[in-house]
């Protein structure tokens, strides 16, 4: 299952101009701790959401 939800959070992020491991290694280091698992859900049935989620982090880190 975790290679379902990794290629999901990666479809999904890529849509907002965020790779995979760029998304994974901010929310890292600025401690926000979704898991792979809710980031993939949320990626099918919150889209909003999910792009919120990955809003703040561009925000937070503009240069990754």
């Amino acid at each position: 299952m975790r290679k379902l939800w990794i290629l999901r959070v990666n479809a999904a992020s890529r849509m907002y101009g965020v790779p995979y491991s760029n998304l994974i290694n901010m929310m890292a280091n600025s401690r926000v701790q979704l898991d792979r698992k809710v980031l993939a859900d949320m990626a099918i049935t919150e889209p909003l959401s999910f792009r919120s989620v990955v809003e703040v982090m561009k925000s937070i880190f503009p240069k990754a």
